[in-house]
């Protein structure tokens, strides 16, 4: 058998090291919960469901804009990557029944600090500029969710800081 197809055998240090970070990420979740006064989960998904949204708006949601997603998941909450699929598919499920994201923007309004919600729009211009292209529609949808968030109005695309 050649050395590329042999499993990797992780030290102890680096399985340690993979523990570690799970468990940071663990209490920073339990943490959240209980400061926030809301299951983390629930913050996760209404994100999941804007992000999904709006990666999903011109018709294609590509793996780039997963990529995305998972990274936007993982920097705001912590959420481990082999969760994020399960986000991504149950926001997939929710966003067929609602007629719109207002209620998931609502939560993330009431739960996430200002520097939170100002994470969640740089993510939204991550995923507008991924195909290259800036439609309407996209300029709206990001407008629409600075609005909801209750950023102010004035809220600058280009360096995310009030004008």
């Amino acid at each position: 058998m050649s050395d590329q197809n042999k499993p990797k055998k992780f030290s102890g240090t680096e399985i340690g090291s993979v523990f570690a970070k799970t468990e940071q990420m663990n209490k920073k979740k339990a943490s959240m919960s209980k400061d926030k006064g809301i299951d983390s989960k629930q913050l996760e998904v209404a994100l999941a469901v804007i992000l999904v949204d709006m990666a999903s708006c011109d018709g294609s949601f590509d793996q780039s804009e997963y990529n995305i997603i998972m990274s936007g998941l993982m920097s705001v909450f912590g959420t481990p990557k082999d969760e994020i699929s399960g986000l991504v598919n149950q926001a997939k499920v929710q966003l067929q029944g609602m007629r719109g994201t207002n209620s998931s923007a609502a939560i993330l309004k009431k739960y996430l600090d200002d520097d939170e919600k100002k994470a969640v729009v740089e993510i939204i211009d991550d995923l507008i500029a991924s195909d290259g292209v800036e439609d309407g529609f996209e300029t709206y949808l990001r407008a629409k969710t600075v609005d909801l968030l209750g950023l102010p109005p004035d809220f600058d695309k280009e360096d995310n800081a009030p004008a």
